[in-house]
């Protein structure tokens, strides 16, 4: 915990992730997604901010590449109400694993996993990026072409399988910027 005079902290959490280069990485794209990627309908984004209002945007993202590979969120919100935050984000952690993803959710998620790809490539510097990307990260140039056929490819076991390998038992690493309430 960092304090800060802030009507607001943030906080990013996170966890170890499965290497870019592992089988189940694309399954864990998929998990990614579903949890907390960035969209409307990720489980954190209706927990966290929908039914209780405690934050404007929650996301995570997975950084992974063969060396260095993690599972990262963001959140900020009012201080007086940041480890209730907290809490309901550990909680959707573990509800993860007890509450397997559903066919729905898996088929939503690599939908829209395969159809914003090409949506990320519209510039060249956009598609100079995500060589780059690839290239650091490990990966041949040829995966931006396999890419959306990995995905397709999962199954909602291959996701039960990353959902037990990318979250384990829950425990998350946490640092805090603000001056949030006492828990």
């Amino acid at each position: 915990l960092t304090h800060l005079d802030s009507p607001q902290s943030t906080m990013i959490f996170g966890r170890p992730c499965i290497s870019v280069d592992d089988p189940d990485f694309m399954a864990a794209k998929v998990v990614n997604h579903c949890l907390g990627g960035g969209t409307f309908s990720s489980r954190l984004f209706n927990e966290v901010r929908e039914k209780r209002g405690l934050c404007y945007e929650i996301h995570t993202r997975l950084d992974a590449t063969r060396n260095v590979s993690q599972l990262i969120g963001y959140i900020s919100t009012r201080n007086d109400r940041l480890y209730e935050a907290l809490d309901v984000i550990r909680s959707e952690f573990a509800n993860l694993v007890s509450n397997k993803i559903s066919a729905e959710e898996v088929e939503m998620a690599k939908s829209y996993l395969m159809g914003s790809f090409a949506l990320q490539l519209d510039t060249s510097s956009a598609i100079a990026q995500t060589l780059l990307s690839t290239k650091v990260g490990g990966l041949q140039p040829d995966f931006i072409d396999e890419r959306n056929a990995r995905i397709a490819s999962v199954t909602r076991d291959t996701v039960a399988d990353a959902v037990d390998r990318l979250i384990g038992d829950g425990a998350l690493l946490v640092s805090i910027a603000g001056n949030p309430a006492t828990h």
